[in-house]
């Protein structure tokens, strides 16, 4: 008898994780130092904040990586009590990102720690700086390619770097606080292509929206502080192949038996395809930091020898996932 259960599929490549080291601050009202603000030249001291290129990610099972961009900045943190926003980056013929900043020149008998975050864009503060309370959002409309998530989408915090001076160059490495996704459209149309695609969740789970990141721990503190968001909608500038993987980033989860999860894709045709997929008896679906997970979903619809419910006459599909 046919049946709709079929399993995903979820393949999962480690990406290189490192742990962010305790720091020595917490707290300081100090005032901040942003670029745009004037500071004596004499009373200046610049320097050359350098990413290796491996600090962002290879999707290597799709023979791709995503690498640092021309004009990514970041927010880079000294001694727990100013922040400044680098410029935007160039990049060298090895793959690295360097960042230029500046901070007000000091002398401390205890030297200097330095961390960083990525993107700038989405990073603030409240009233001075708290490394274990920086407000990061992770957007819920992403702008992906055919090779990659939205790399705006994306929370890097670096290791803590100490120096006891205040250097000219330093060098950093990250670390990725969220998860990505690669879904695999299957049994689509032939040559379909998407303008767009979302997954959503029920609202007890917070794929996206702006978090709460403890620099000291180097983790996320609070998922969803505020704009919590329970789907990711993935947006195409121009039309995708449907065949391809869709990549995205979401906060870490895990769905358990009994938990469901909705996958809806408008194509250029105009037609619109939606799936709905359950996690079935002792199956789990995880989305871990710093890792990529591969989702296959089966977008066929019903079985034909399967009951039809009149009063339930939409274009849904259900797709239950684990053990037969």
């Amino acid at each position: 008898m046919a049946t709709m259960q079929r399993a995903i599929k979820v393949l999962t490549l480690i990406v290189a994780s490192i742990l962010v080291g305790a720091c020595h601050e917490g707290f300081s009202d100090d005032t901040t130092n942003n670029n745009n603000n004037q500071i004596p030249q004499d009373d200046t001291v610049y320097m050359t904040i350098v990413a290796e290129s491996h600090s962002r990610t290879g999707l290597a099972i799709y023979g791709s990586n995503v690498n640092w961009l021309e004009g990514d900045r970041i927010v880079v943190i000294e001694n727990g009590c100013s922040h400044t926003t680098s410029t935007g980056a160039t990049i060298d013929d090895s793959g690295r990102a360097r960042f230029d900043v500046s901070f007000a020149k000091r002398e401390d008998s205890n030297g200097f720690t330095y961390n960083a975050i990525y993107p700038a864009e989405h990073t603030s503060f409240d009233d001075g700086v708290n490394i274990e309370c920086v407000k990061v959002t992770l957007p819920a409309q992403q702008h992906a390619t055919t090779a990659s998530f939205d790399p705006k989408a994306d929370i890097l915090v670096a290791k803590r770097t100490t120096s006891s001076t205040q250097p000219t160059e330093l060098n950093i490495r990250f670390e990725r606080l969220v998860a990505i996704g690669a879904i695999i459209l299957e049994d689509m149309p032939s040559n379909s292509k998407i303008d767009s695609l979302t997954i959503s969740l029920d609202d007890n789970f917070t794929l996206a929206g702006e978090n709460i990141i403890n620099c000291i721990d180097g983790e996320i503190a609070e998922y969803g502080h505020a704009h919590p968001s329970s789907l990711v909608k993935i947006i195409y500038d121009t039309p995708h192949d449907a065949s391809k993987p869709v990549f995205f980033t979401c906060n870490p989860i895990t769905l358990n038996e009994g938990d469901e999860f909705t996958i809806t894709v408008p194509t250029t045709d105009d037609a619109t395809h939606k799936q709905r997929v359950v996690i079935q008896r002792g199956d789990s679906l995880k989305l871990k930091a710093g890792e990529l997970s591969t989702i296959h979903v089966d977008m066929s619809t019903k079985d034909d020898n399967e009951d039809n419910n009149e009063e339930d006459n939409d274009e849904d599909n259900d797709e239950e996932v684990g053990d037969d």
